[in-house]
């Protein structure tokens, strides 16, 4: 097979896939769909589909059932911290920063609370004191809300950008907002 050929043939491939890929992506004839029109708007369905109809129709949310969330979470407990005081054996390639780190104190309060001299000096099987961590502020003041939630979140059909705009204009007139 020459180089002519191949390459008739490797056009015959493409249009042949091309060709059931289109075919794949069409509609049957009998289809009673009617096409949307500009100015049409959204129209809700006024019943329940039947088994023959369009199977991707909207049915409307009963009102009586509440609005759930895109992101649903219930609370979780915060595990609370250590506070009491461990013992751990030193094992073979531990330092003392890598045992610090591990429970979250520094290399100085191990030291003292298991009274070494020498915090480059540790030997396996040493038994050390770690003391309980001191409890600090480790995540932001502020909370990132992802952009779902904002855009796509329940409390966005009530949300009137008018009137939020009248708000802000009478913060920025009684000197809240510059």
């Amino acid at each position: 097979m020459n180089a002519r050929d191949r390459i008739r043939t490797s056009v015959l491939l493409v249009i042949l896939v091309s060709a059931l890929l289109l075919a794949a992506c069409t509609r049957t004839s009998n289809d009673q769909i009617e096409p949307w029109k500009a100015g049409q708007g959204f129209v809700l369905p006024t019943s329940q589909p039947d088994s023959q109809d369009n199977s991707f129709t909207t049915n409307p949310r009963d009102p009586d059932q509440p609005i759930i969330s895109p992101t649903p979470d219930a609370p979780h407990p915060i595990p609370g911290a250590r506070t009491d005081v461990d013992q751990y054996r030193v094992q073979p390639g531990d330092t003392l920063g890598l045992i610090a780190n591990r429970f979250g104190v520094s290399v100085d309060a191990i030291a003292e609370a298991s009274g070494l001299t020498d915090i480059n000096l540790i030997s396996v099987g040493q038994e050390l004191v770690i003391p309980p961590p001191d409890p600090v502020d480790t995540g932001p003041s502020f909370k990132i809300i992802p952009d779902s939630e904002l855009i796509a979140s329940p409390a966005t059909v009530s949300f009137d950008p008018d009137n939020f705009k009248k708000g802000v204009e009478k913060l920025r007139s009684l000197g809240y907002l510059e």
